[in-house]
């Protein structure tokens, strides 16, 4: 099966990765630049450690990585909903957003349409084929 996985750095997504390897999936793994970390830095996110450790992983399990920047599709989507939340006196849910709206949604319309599944190391649900 050709899956594309969302890949964060992190250690749910690695393993993810390296169990649907060991099962023989054809794979390519994505890691996903939300944040303006090219022009400015708003504290001490360690994304560019993140980026080189997945480039590291996929090197070692022989898995093509990509870093697919989604940065206007991540301020449009959800920085702007959460501004816009808070403007209005509630309390906004970015994570859950991001993850309807970038990770499965903005990423599908850029690249997802070329795989038969999308795997993540979280808020996952299992979805028996039909």
């Amino acid at each position: 099966m050709k899956i594309a996985v969302l890949t964060s750095g992190g250690v749910d997504s690695t393993v993810a990765l390296y169990l649907l390897k060991e099962q023989g999936h054809d794979l390519t793994a994505y890691y996903l630049k939300v944040w303006n970390e090219d022009d400015t830095s708003w504290g001490d996110c360690p994304w560019q450690e993140d980026i080189d450790y997945v480039l590291q992983v996929g090197e070692q399990l022989g898995v093509p990585v990509e870093v697919l920047s989604m940065q206007k599709e991540y301020w449009a989507r959800v920085v702007d909903y959460t501004i816009r939340t808070v403007k209005s006196g509630l309390t906004p849910n970015p994570d859950m957003m991001c993850n309807r709206l970038v990770k499965f949604g903005a990423f599908q319309e850029k690249a997802g349409h070329r795989f038969d599944r999308i795997a993540t190391g979280h808020w996952a649900r299992l979805a028996p084929d039909d």
